[in-house]
């Protein structure tokens, strides 16, 4: 197990406390990084894992446009904004929901939600931010769509609208109070306040530590637009 992993979760699953793992979060500055410190969580996580593949379709409402791109194509495609085309599932583990379904049960974008049960068509969660903490809900299978502009097409993914969160940007964490933080930096921060959003997800310094970048000590660079402060 990584360093980071392991200062942030691992006394957590060295005793199987999955439920106190979820209330954890890695941050990272990209995507890439995110996914991957992910993928190697859900692997130190006993139990079971189940794959949902998606059904991915380009430009379904476009006939006179349309051009037949090959599903192999297509499911390759993996958006910051839309869940993965095969979605790893394990029970005890944290999703983030990446569409607005009913804030008024709670289930907005961004919120953290920790799989309880995994059937062919419904998740069943619950929710681990927010006012609604604690409550249990169902997720349905959707149809997301890509972001406008993306692409030369419009992916339409039928996929449950989540994608597992042991680690996520900082960018995707903002809004969000959390337990306890692993600030990953070994890619630097490159856009102005991502550092201040990271260090204000939690309550108190004992709540998060910091990967710095590698051969800079304990040193990391900020970026401020000082314009942005005149304004």
């Amino acid at each position: 197990m990584c360093l980071r992993i392991n200062a942030t979760f691992g006394e957590h699953l060295r005793k199987n406390d999955f439920k106190s793992a979820c209330d954890r979060v890695i941050l990272t500055t990209t995507n890439e990084r995110a996914l991957q410190t992910t993928n190697m969580m859900m692997e130190s996580i006993p139990g079971k894992m189940d794959t949902n593949k998606s059904v991915d379709i380009a430009d379904k409402n476009e006939p006179r446009g349309y051009i037949e791109y090959p599903p192999e194509f297509l499911h390759t495609i993996n958006d910051g904004g839309l869940p993965p085309h095969e979605l790893k599932i394990k029970v005890n583990t944290p999703v983030m929901l990446l569409r607005n379904l009913n804030p008024k049960l709670g289930l907005c974008n961004g919120t953290r939600l920790m799989v309880k049960q995994y059937k062919k068509n419904i998740l069943t969660c619950e929710i681990l931010t927010g006012d609604k903490k604690g409550n249990i809900v169902a997720i349905p299978i959707i149809t997301c769509t890509s972001r406008e502009g993306a692409y030369p097409f419009t992916l339409y993914r039928r996929q449950f609208p989540v994608r597992p969160c042991f680690a996520m940007t900082i960018n995707k964490s903002q809004g969000q109070t959390l337990e306890f933080v692993g600030l990953d930096l070994t890619d630097e921060v490159f856009a102005h306040g991502q550092l201040y959003v990271a260090f204000s997800r939690v309550r108190k310094w004992a709540c998060i530590k910091v990967r710095p970048p590698v051969g800079k000590g304990c040193r990391t660079r900020n970026v401020v637009w000082n314009e942005a402060l005149l304004e």
